[in-house]
C-alpha cells in the first residue's frame, strides 16, 4: 500500500511538472514576436521575456517623464511608488505573459523595502515571475518579485492567482454602518491625505466610526494617468484592478486612523485582492471599509469591499495589515 501511495504521489507530481512545462512552452511559442497582439495594456507595453531558468521577466524604468502619475503620490515632497500602482503593473505583466488565463487575485502583496521606493530621477525595476508546479486545468499560481535593478534587492513580493474563468460575482446585502460622522471628500484630501488628482477618487465619505467607513468612490480613466502624447492611445483601454480604486483602501485607512485614533497609519500588506469580472468598473462604487481587529494601538487589520449599484462585489481587498505610524512603511 505504501509503495502504491508513493507511486501515486510521484505520478501526480509528474503530471503537475508536465502541466507547468506545457505552460512555459505555450508562453515561449507566443513570444516569437509579441505576447498577445490582440490585447494591449495601460502600463505594460514591452514584451515579457522567458529566461533560461524558466522565470518570466519584464523591465521598466520609472520616472516622472514616463510615469507622470507619480507626481501625484509624493511623501515629504518626494515621488513614491505606491502599491496600488505596483499591483496594477504586476497584474498587467502576468496577464500579458499568460494571456490564455485570467488574472483573478493578487495575494500577499508586501512592501519589503519602504526606503527604496522613492523616485529621485528614475528607478529601473525588474518584474520577475515563476509559475507554481501545482497547476491544474482551472487555476495557476505565479510568484512575483519586483526588484530594484541597481540594488539587486526585492522591493515587493506577491502571488498571482490565474483562473480559466472568473468566480461568480457575490451579491452582498447592505453593509451600511448604523451611525457615524460624515466628512466631505475635499476636506479629507486637504486635511488628512497627500494624494494628488490621479488618486483623488473618493466622491463622498458618508459615515465614520470605530467599526470603519462607508464611502463612495469613482473609477479612473487610464488616459488621465498618461502623458498627453500617449493619452489618446489609452482612451479605449481598461484597467485590470484600477490603481485609483485600490489606493482608496489606503486612503480610508489613513482617514479612519486620523479621525478615530489621532495618528497616521500605513498599510504594509494586502492579504487578498480579488476581482470578479473583466468588464470595466462602474463609474461609482459603494465602499464598505471595516476594521476587524486593533492590536494595542500598534497595528490593525481591515478590509474594503467595492459594490456596484446591484450590490455585486466588484473588488474585495481582504486582510490589510497596517501600522499606526506618523512616518513609516507605506503602500
Amino acid at each position: 500500500a505504501g509503495e502504491a501511495g508513493e507511486a501515486g504521489g510521484a505520478g501526480e507530481a509528474e503530471e503537475a511538472k508536465k502541466r507547468v512545462e506545457e505552460i512555459y512552452s505555450a508562453f515561449a511559442s507566443q513570444n516569437g514576436t509579441s505576447v498577445n497582439p490582440n490585447q494591449k495594456f495601460v502600463f505594460v507595453s514591452s514584451q515579457p521575456q522567458l529566461q533560461p531558468n524558466s522565470t518570466v521577466t519584464l523591465e521598466h524604468t520609472f520616472s516622472l517623464a514616463s510615469d507622470p502619475y507619480l507626481s501625484d503620490y509624493c511623501i515629504d515632497g518626494k515621488p513614491v511608488l505606491p502599491s496600488a500602482v505596483i499591483l496594477e503593473w504586476i497584474a498587467q505583466f502576468i496577464q500579458s505573459a499568460w494571456p490564455e488565463w485570467m488574472v483573478a487575485e493578487v495575494r500577499d502583496l508586501k512592501v519589503l523595502q519602504p526606503s527604496a521606493l522613492e523616485i529621485t530621477v528614475e528607478k529601473k525595476l525588474v518584474f520577475s515571475a515563476r509559475a507554481s508546479s501545482h497547476a491544474d486545468a482551472e487555476s495557476l499560481q505565479v510568484a512575483v518579485e519586483v526588484l530594484d535593478s541597481n540594488l539587486k534587492i526585492p522591493l515587493y513580493r506577491a502571488y498571482i492567482i490565474l483562473k480559466s474563468k472568473f468566480d461568480e460575482p457575490v451579491v452582498m446585502p447592505s453593509l451600511s454602518l448604523s451611525s457615524g460622522i460624515s466628512l466631505e471628500s475635499a476636506i479629507a484630501y486637504r486635511d488628512y491625505l497627500f494624494q494628488g488628482s490621479c488618486f483623488q477618487h473618493l466622491k463622498s465619505i458618508d459615515r465614520i466610526n470605530e467599526q470603519g467607513i462607508d464611502a463612495l468612490a469613482i473609477s479612473s480613466e487610464p488616459s488621465t494617468w498618461m502623458s498627453s502624447q500617449y493619452s489618446s492611445e489609452h482612451s479605449t483601454l481598461s484597467w485590470l484592478f484600477d490603481p485609483a480604486l485600490i489606493d482608496i483602501a489606503s486612503q480610508l485607512i489613513m482617514v479612519w486612523s486620523r479621525t478615530q485614533k489621532g495618528t497616521a497609519a500605513f498599510p504594509y500588506r494586502f492579504g487578498e485582492v480579488t476581482r470578479y469580472s473583466n468588464s470595466s468598473f462602474d463609474s461609482a462604487l459603494k465602499v464598505a471599509f471595516r476594521v476587524s481587529s486593533v492590536q494595542e494601538n500598534h497595528s490593525f487589520v481591515s478590509e474594503a469591499v467595492f459594490l456596484d449599484e446591484n450590490s455585486n462585489i466588484r473588488l474585495h481587498i481582504q486582510n490589510i495589515d497596517s501600522t499606526f505610524n506618523s512616518s513609516g512603511s507605506h503602500l
